[in-house]
């Protein structure tokens, strides 16, 4: 069931479009004020028990329905509630085009197009046009980890309650309309939490199918430089590591203000298929174990 969800997934993010609209986590601002209406003021709220208070429903009513679904018609009630909620949870975006569409404007000299362009992939304007190609590759080489990778990871783990709670916790860290500083630190250290096992497994795989010995070496710099964050070790962990795994020094100079045009799209493709060839790795673990499971 888990690898049948996992894959049906997969193939509605990969061959359809405009699947966001899908996606609306803004009820989940409404519950958290009415959650907090209860509380009345209690400086409770604002900290770990109202983040509690806020995902304990959520996720109980998770788990009751796929309990009740368990057995029903063979699992197949199970097995499309578990396919749903997964892919409610997921937010992968297919970057192929988007990385090709920067290449193509790199390409005609047209700097101020790729770095527009560049924005869709970073969610936000590169810092400098200097810096625009790193961060792209860094952006791709993150991001799959909260887009797909950790969702997948706790949907494996815990099933569709795994799945919720760590799409619910980066919300209320990341984009919730909620102002109160308490209950997000909490939410971003919770989020924080659930991402340090996929950032490292994450990292295996691009040990494993980039260049070993490289990899490690990023993962033991990333822990030299030792941010305070949590969550910002869990990126640079992945950041570093990755970059290593692929080679980035060979592609972007360090001793040039602007690499070479050519490399530095060799280097947005490279960061986009060591990213591709670790979901396949993972992917083939995911199946031999479901396979296993079935056989025993």
């Amino acid at each position: 069931m888990l690898m049948i969800s996992i894959v049906f997934c997969l193939a509605l993010e990969l061959f359809t479009t405009r699947l966001d609209r899908y996606r609306s986590y803004h009820w989940a601002d409404s519950y958290a004020n009415f959650i907090n209406r209860l509380y009345r003021g209690s400086p409770l709220w604002n900290g770990p028990w109202g983040l509690v208070s806020v995902l304990l429903l959520p996720l109980l009513l998770v788990a009751f329905v796929q309990s009740l679904l368990n057995g029903v018609w063979l699992g197949l009630f199970e097995l499309i509630f578990s396919a749903l909620m997964l892919f409610y949870c997921l937010r992968f975006q297919r970057l192929d085009e988007d990385v090709d569409a920067v290449s193509a404007a790199l390409e005609h000299g047209d700097h101020e197009r790729a770095g527009q362009l560049a924005g869709k992939i970073l969610d936000t304007q590169p810092d400098s046009e200097q810096d625009m190609v790193q961060q792209v590759c860094t952006a791709l080489l993150v991001n799959v980890n909260e887009r797909l990778f950790a969702v997948i990871v706790w949907f494996a783990l815990l099933g569709p309650l795994g799945a919720l709670m760590y799409r619910l916790s980066w919300y209320y860290s990341e984009q919730s309309a909620m102002s109160d500083s308490g209950f997000r630190a909490a939410s971003h250290q919770l989020h924080a939490i659930l991402n340090w096992l996929p950032a490292r497994l994450l990292v295996i795989a691009y040990a494993v199918v980039g260049s070993f010995e490289d990899a490690l070496h990023g993962w033991r710099q990333a822990y030299h430089d030792a941010p305070d964050d949590m969550e910002a070790m869990n990126q640079a962990i992945i950041a570093s590591a990755g970059g290593n795994a692929m080679h980035i020094d060979r592609y972007i100079r360090a001793d040039t203000s602007v690499g070479e045009v050519e490399l530095e799209i060799e280097a947005m493709h490279a960061s986009h298929d060591l990213v591709f060839r670790s979901m396949l790795a993972w992917g083939f673990v995911i199946a031999i174990l479901t396979v296993a499971g079935w056989v025993s």
